[in-house]
């Protein structure tokens, strides 16, 4: 390797020592760095300038709700939006949903909005869909009197909060004239580079909101979630009673239920969602085997009365922009009434608060409200050190299916043999995967975004601050301290020195810091400074959530022998040779690789199915 690839603030990165990874058969060659297709528009929102119709204003939409049935509306929007969140994370078949929805509207906007759909553009989006909902919650009263909610209202509702969310200040309607956009492009011509720079950082807090907002777990993979790390054994010493030997045995004695009957009832409402079906009764729920004192976790914990919706929603508006705040109805995903009823407002954030993360904030919580604290920081510190474990499980799992990774190094092992005085414990990552010519530097925080950045009420100094303090200022301070020593010293039975090439990785939560466009080249810059030593040998540095590492894991599983060292290599390589990088699901699409579940998911999920299956349950409603 030269020095003739240039260097990292000159947007291109190290040569990968092996051929790029080969296009699958059948598919297209990846682009080449030049040509940047990620940089080329996706399919737009459709706003209300795009089909001839006049965006009702958010006191016209308020209005036209109010003489509603609420109940109806909202058992209608929610049952669309649970149908879009599974086709979404199963067969895709999104565009479908749209049209039929646009087929029963005989308005002329809904051909051409219909029209629309066909060439690729969106319709029904979840940020769109969340709001409705939210407006409904908000200003609607349940009254089965009143008229319902009918399609072409939905439809003109929809693409007035698309043109609400999606206008830009610089523009005077929702869609910009040629006039407005020769303006604007001049405009952007005329930035120099810090200037960019600002004006590129400044859509980073939107950006995350709108990622975090409109992401879709499998449900496969939360079930694994939930069973590798709610039932594995604390892997460090508990000495708080309460915290049991699990984290499931800290649920139960936070919040007096057993975690096998939550999770037990979350899957009975799955199924339910699954056949189409949003509102489910305590009696239904019981008779098809659910546990009473999980559905009154349900009741109390996980719904709210439309009154108490109606005040929350108001406190919400209080608080700041409301296009994506979503945290009270992903903690409250149920609108509870009188009679026992329970209306599921989207299947994701059902499946999420029975499955997700949701789960460690009700654990939390609840000890902290039964005066407990010292077991609720003890259970949070607990579980950060549970994150860390799993990842490094799923880290030794790849690292046996890659042929690129000769040894994979902990921080344990790196501090024990670099330690030269006692006291004196040296800076080391979470663990370093030594390969022949590349080798990878990981450290993992259990960081996820705070409550104003994923809401998209933060300003882009809040972002600074959070990405400086846990990133810039920490990790990626210790996988530069990490490197320093490999390439001076190596490794005892491994070739790594002074002309490694490194590749810098923090993996966080799914909740944490996403992989997007602007993200990644945010990061670059900020990180130059630091590794800018290792110049030409390191890539530029990235943020990986658990579930974008999983994603490798299961591409080593089913790709066998392509190897996550060369995928990543030629990912970073890629994001330091275009102007805006590329997120690494585009850069695997481009490569034509689908996104596999892991053989360790498939396993854990079954063995989740298999511990909450009983013999008496009755089949699902």
């Amino acid at each position: 390797m030269t020095k003739n690839y240039g260097r990292r603030n000159a947007k291109r990165g190290p040569r990968p020592k092996t051929a790029a990874p080969a296009p699958l058969p059948g598919s297209a060659a990846p682009p080449s760095p030049e040509l940047p297709t990620h940089l080329l528009p996706p399919g737009l929102v459709i706003v209300c300038g795009n089909v001839g119709l006049t965006p009702l204003t958010a006191t016209e939409r308020a209005d036209a709700l109010a003489a509603l049935d609420a109940h109806q509306a909202l058992a209608a929007v929610a049952g669309l939006y649970s149908e879009l969140d599974i086709a979404r994370s199963s067969h895709g078949r999104v565009q479908r949903i749209a049209l039929r929805v646009l087929a029963d509207i005989e308005a002329a906007w809904a051909a051409q909005t219909a029209a629309r759909v066909r060439r690729g553009d969106h319709f029904l989006t979840p940020r769109g869909l969340g709001q409705l909902l939210r407006e409904i919650l908000e200003h609607g009263t349940a009254d089965p009197t009143r008229p319902a909610l009918d399609q072409e209202l939905m439809g003109r509702l929809l693409l007035s909060i698309s043109t609400e969310q999606h206008s830009r200040p610089e523009f005077a309607g929702d869609v910009p004239t040629a006039q407005e956009m020769k303006e604007f492009e001049l405009r952007t011509l005329r930035m120099d580079l810090d200037e960019t720079r600002t004006a590129l950082r400044k859509l980073i807090p939107d950006e995350i909101a709108s990622f975090l907002y409109e992401t879709t777990l499998k449900l496969e993979i939360l079930q694994a979630n939930t069973y590798d790390t709610w039932f594995a054994p604390w892997p460090i010493k508990i000495t708080d009673p309460l915290l049991g030997n699990t984290p499931a045995e800290a649920f139960a004695a936070a919040t007096g239920v057993d975690l096998v009957d939550v999770l037990r009832l979350g899957s009975i409402i799955e199924a339910g969602v699954t056949k189409g079906r949003v509102e489910f009764t305590r009696d239904a729920l019981l008779g098809a085997g659910a546990d009473p004192a999980a559905v009154d976790l349900l009741a109390r914990s996980m719904s709210l009365s439309p009154a108490e919706y109606q005040t929350r929603m108001r406190a919400d508006r209080s608080r700041g922009a409301i296009a994506h705040q979503r945290y009270t109805m992903t903690q409250f995903p149920f609108v509870t009434t009188g009679n026992d009823t329970f209306l599921l407002l989207r299947y994701q954030w059902g499946i999420d608060r029975f499955f997700g993360s949701n789960l460690h904030w009700e654990t939390y919580g609840s000890f902290e409200e039964s005066g407990h604290r010292p077991t609720a920081k003890a259970f949070g510190q607990g579980m950060d050190f549970m994150f860390e474990h799993q990842i490094g499980l799923a880290l030794n799992r790849i690292t046996q299916r890659s042929h690129r990774i000769s040894a994979l190094v902990t921080e344990k092992e790196m501090q024990e043999q670099w330690t030269a005085s006692a006291g004196r414990t040296p800076s080391a990552c979470d663990w370093a995967l030594i390969g022949d010519k590349v080798s990878m530097v990981i450290d993992a925080t259990n960081h996820p975004m705070n409550a104003a950045l994923a809401q998209g009420m933060a300003t882009v100094d809040d972002y600074e601050s959070d990405v400086d303090r846990t990133f810039t200022d920490r990790k990626f301070r210790q996988l530069a301290a990490t490197m320093t020593v490999l390439r001076d010293r190596g490794w005892d039975g491994t070739a790594v020195g002074p002309d490694t090439d490194f590749i810098p990785l923090v993996i966080v939560p799914d909740t944490g810091l996403p992989n997007t466009t602007l993200t990644d080249y945010d990061l670059q810059q900020r990180s130059h400074p630091i590794f800018t030593e290792f110049e030409p040998h390191v890539f530029a540095p990235a943020v990986l959530t658990r579930a974008d590492l999983q994603l490798l894991e299961g591409i080593g599983d089913h790709y066998y022998p392509r190897d996550i060292v060369e995928l990543l290599g030629g990912w970073r390589h890629a994001c330091m040779r275009t102007p805006i990088p590329i997120r690494l699901d585009d850069f695997l699409e481009q490569l034509g690789i689908q996104r596999p579940i892991s053989k360790h998911i498939e396993r854990s999920h079954h063995a989740l199915v298999t511990l909450l299956s009983t013999p008496t349950q009755a089949e699902a409603v």
